[in-house]
C-alpha cells in the first residue's frame, strides 16, 4: 500500500533546529541519524528549485523522524525539522469509474 507522508513541520519542529539548521556533510547526517536515533530514510522528493531534495528518516519502533534538505553539488545536507509520533496517511486510491475523467 502507499503512503502519503503527513508532517505537520511547523508544530513538531523544536525552536533550536527552526532558528538554527543543523548542517553537515550528508554521508554524516545519514550516519548520525542511523546511529543515534535508528533512523532510515523512507521518503524523498527533489525540492522545487531543483537544486537538491528534501528527505524523511524514520525508526518506524519509536515513530520519531527527521527532515533533512539535502544539497546535492555540495554533498551537504541541514536537517530542518525533527520529531515524534510520525504517522503516515493512506494514499486515496482512484475509482475506476472515474479513471479518464
Amino acid at each position: 500500500m502507499r503512503f502519503a507522508l503527513a508532517l505537520l513541520v511547523a508544530l513538531v519542529t523544536t525552536p533550536s533546529v527552526a532558528q538554527q539548521p543543523l548542517c553537515g556533510p550528508f554521508d554524516t547526517i545519514v550516519e548520525s541519524l542511523a546511529k543515534n536515533y535508528g533512523e532510515r530514510p523512507v521518503a524523498l522528493g527533489i525540492s522545487s528549485d531543483g537544486k537538491g531534495s528534501v528527505e524523511i528518516f524514520l525508526n518506524p519502533s519509536t515513530r520519531t523522524f527527521s527532515v533533512i534538505r539535502r544539497f546535492a553539488a555540495q554533498r551537504m545536507a541541514c536537517l530542518v525539522a525533527d520529531g515524534e509520533e510520525f504517522e503516515a496517511l493512506p494514499i486515496d486510491q482512484p475509482d475506476a469509474s472515474q479513471e479518464g475523467l
